[in-house]
């Protein structure tokens, strides 16, 4: 009797008692799962968003580097050529000085040249002035 009492608990709980367990069972987990599941849409989504956010700063961070690089290669160029231009700059202060000391000289040479031709002026006056003071010593004699 005892094997067939077994038997008819084992097929009672299989038929009877199992099924209603995993009822309650499901009934209780499935709204726990359908929520957990929901969540794990949420964070897919977010996580696509995200990533969908981290190509987009991944191609912007290229476009600026490759900016970047662009104007690495411009400013290089603009260094080289204010080398250039301050190369220029100090030889022309070079000659601008060879210049001034040129015209220090000629304007040395133009003020003797002036004080000559006053020099002459002058000397011409006073001949004017004697052959005039001639002229009336001879006109009272």
């Amino acid at each position: 009797m005892s094997e067939e009492l077994l038997k008819l608990v084992t097929q009672f709980y299989r038929d009877v008692v199992l099924p209603d367990m995993r009822d309650i069972v499901d009934s209780r987990i499935d709204p726990l799962r359908e929520e957990m599941l929901q969540s794990f849409d949420g964070m897919y989504k977010r996580f696509d968003r995200l990533d969908s956010e981290v190509q987009s700063l991944k191609a912007g961070v290229k476009r600026l580097e490759e900016r970047i690089a662009g104007l690495d290669g411009r400013v290089t160029d603009v260094e080289r050529r204010l080398l250039a231009v301050e190369e220029r700059l100090t030889s022309v202060e070079g000659r601008l000085m060879l210049v001034e000391r040129g015209f220090t000289s000629v304007q040395a040479k133009l003020e003797e040249v002036a004080l000559h031709d006053e020099l002459v002026e002058l000397k011409e006056q006073v001949a004017a002035v004697e052959q005039h003071l001639d002229e009336i010593q001879q006109s009272r004699s």
